[in-house]
């Protein structure tokens, strides 16, 4: 699936906000909350946020940090190094919530196959 998001001459927002509601849908996050959490990521993942990994990505909003963080997810090889790093250091320290607020979540075996059907249909569309 990441060869179909990581394509800078034709993924754009619409295709960055399909992937962020399947994400909503699949943490289960009201509309209402979604501001809170990405601020909680966003506060979480700000070291690891590199611009100019997406610089190519002319089609996207990179001021909006849902875009962003939803793209880096996707396709920023050194920000999954950066966020790996970040997520072992804290569960070293036994402190993994606060490197991941949804790390306690355990999604069903449907509620995973939703997500990926979910994410499947986003990138074809």
């Amino acid at each position: 699936m990441k060869a179909g998001v990581c394509k800078p001459e034709t993924t754009d927002n619409a295709l960055l906000g399909k992937l962020a509601d399947c994400k909503k849908n699949f943490y289960n996050i009201p509309a209402d909350k979604m501001a809170e959490h990405e601020a909680k990521y966003a506060d979480i993942m700000k070291d690891c946020v590199k611009d100019d990994e997406l610089k190519a990505y002319t089609k996207v909003d990179l001021t909006n940090n849902i875009n962003k963080f939803t793209l880096m997810t996707w396709c920023g090889e050194d920000f999954k190094k950066c966020m790996h790093e970040k997520w072992q250091k804290a569960k070293e320290a036994k402190t993994e919530e606060k490197a991941d607020p949804d790390q306690k979540q355990h999604p069903t075996k449907e509620q995973k196959a939703e997500f990926q059907t979910c994410l499947k249909k986003a990138i074809k569309a």
